[in-house]
This record gives structure tokens, sequence and C-alpha cells, in this order.
């Protein structure tokens, strides 16, 4: 229980619509990139805008973790404008592992 209470503390304090808007966007993307679908300018406008809003919510304890996410995010739609879907895919494959470790670890 006690574990519980401890991660609790790391938790953003705000921004609970826009983490759903994050996680959403990301699916489609994701979802995009398997189809070998480039997602349009204005959808990756719209994910990175909100990842970068994102920032304001995110703690000190995974601040970096998030950053690290929203790199990746962003070389992964490059990835994919440019047509080199092997890249764009791996990348998703890491920033969902990211995504899955850093909810492990503090949520």
């Amino acid at each position: 229980m006690e574990n519980k209470n401890h991660n609790k503390r790391f938790r953003a304090s705000g921004g609970k619509h826009l983490k759903k808007d994050i996680s959403r966007l990301w699916k489609e993307a994701a979802e995009s990139i398997e189809a070998d679908v480039v997602p349009s300018a204005f959808f990756c406008k719209e994910l990175l805008d909100k990842c970068e809003d994102y920032n304001l919510y995110s703690h000190r304890q995974w601040a970096g973790l998030w950053r690290e996410c929203c790199r990746h995010v962003k070389k992964c739609l490059c990835f994919a404008r440019e047509g080199d879907f092997t890249s764009a895919r791996k990348l998703v494959v890491e920033v969902n592992r990211l995504t899955e470790e850093c909810h492990k670890l503090y949520k």
C-alpha cells in the first residue's frame, strides 16, 4: 500500500484530458504508420503541439522520460513523412515501450 501512495506523488497534477488526447492521437499515428500511411501535416502538428503542452504537467521525477518519448514521437513522424516506414515502426515500438516503462514506475 505504501508503494501505491508513493507513486501518487509523481502523477501529473492536471492535464488529464490532454493526456487522453495524446494517447488517442498516438494510437492513430501508430496505426497509420503500421499501414504505411503518412499522417497528415496537420495531424502531426496537433500531436506534437499537445506533447509540448503536456510538458507543463510532467513531474520532475519523470519529465526526462517524457521528453525522451516526445523526441521519439517527433522522429517517428519525420521518418513516416519521409517514407521510411521501417524506421518509423521501430520508433513506434520504442515509444510504446517507454510509455509502458514510465507507467510502471510512476503511475
